[in-house]
């Protein structure tokens, strides 16, 4: 969405160069460029997120999904969701999860297994099992 006020007019892509269409920005536009613009305040207020964060947690939240239903290896995920690399990706979900890719699909089958078994909930047998791993990922 171009800006409020008209100045900036347009979408930032990430070499700089501007675009007025969001297909050309694989991310949030770039509101500190724009002094004018308003809408980072009201999109916080409305979300409780700032705009990049917000999108963040979107592709994290997309990627449980995808770890938690699929085989899909983790480079792949990273891609489909939006991550550049791996390495990104799994910086990103730690941070925002407290686990790795890695080990969160673990606890996530690992509670999925435990709930079909005993009939429970599988979100609330996530915590008491997620921590729980062989000793060799250690």
């Amino acid at each position: 969405m171009p800006c409020r006020n008209g100045d900036c007019g347009a979408w930032r892509n990430t070499s700089g160069r501007t675009s007025t269409t969001a297909s050309a920005c694989p991310s949030l536009p770039r509101w500190r460029d724009c002094p004018g613009c308003t809408s980072r305040p009201r999109f916080r207020a409305a979300t409780g997120y700032r705009p990049r964060e917000y999108l963040l947690h979107q592709r994290i939240e997309r990627a449980k999904s995808l770890l938690s239903n699929s085989e899909t290896a983790l480079a792949e995920v990273a891609l489909t969701v939006g991550f550049c690399t791996q390495a990104h990706f799994s910086t990103v979900f730690k941070r925002i999860t407290g686990d790795t890719p890695a080990r969160w699909r673990c606890a996530s089958r690992n509670a999925s297994a435990s709930s079909r078994l005993s009939g429970g909930d599988p979100a609330s047998t996530y915590k008491a099992v997620s921590h729980v791993l062989p000793a060799d990922f250690s």
